[in-house]
């Protein structure tokens, strides 16, 4: 059975998710955060990157419901196509550098239980080699207004 590979990421010190291979094109270290008056807590900041503003999103603090959000260090840099097919980028808040992982089909199971939300913005999940569940993300979905209106 052919593998697809995915990058594993950190969104906080216990919950992790996957992308595509081809949606993480970047990875921002310690980058200058700007305030977006209004937002909500978990999409409040943007990010300046090759020229473009950047909504970054912590995910972490969205799927748990907190008013808590912590600017880390590192934020993933992905790209999507939009309803109109124009690339689009997001920065989603990483807890530590991602892990390539080769996934098949056979590694499918349920999404985690620790979040309602997590049907929201996955397509999918697998069974990481550590034997937890990776929910895939709908990246398109994340940065949309869907999201926000579903908070």
């Amino acid at each position: 059975m052919s593998a697809a590979t995915a990058w594993v990421i950190q969104l906080d010190h216990q919950m992790s998710a996957a992308v595509g291979q081809m949606e993480l094109i970047h990875i921002v270290d310690n980058p200058e955060f700007f305030k977006i008056p209004g937002a909500p807590a978990y999409c409040d900041h943007v990010i300046l990157w090759n020229n473009r503003i950047i909504p970054v999103m912590d995910l972490s603090a969205w799927l748990n419901d907190s008013t808590v959000v912590y600017r880390r260090s590192l934020v993933a840099i992905a790209v999507y196509r939009d309803q109109n097919n124009e690339l689009k980028y997001g920065g989603i808040h990483l807890s530590d550098t991602p892990v390539m992982e080769a996934v098949t089909n056979d590694q499918a199971c349920a999404l985690p239980i620790t979040s309602n939300r997590w049907r929201t913005v996955s397509i999918s999940c697998f069974r990481s080699t550590d034997n937890n569940p990776v929910p895939i993300l709908d990246v398109p979905t994340i940065f949309s207004t869907a999201l926000a209106e579903s908070a």
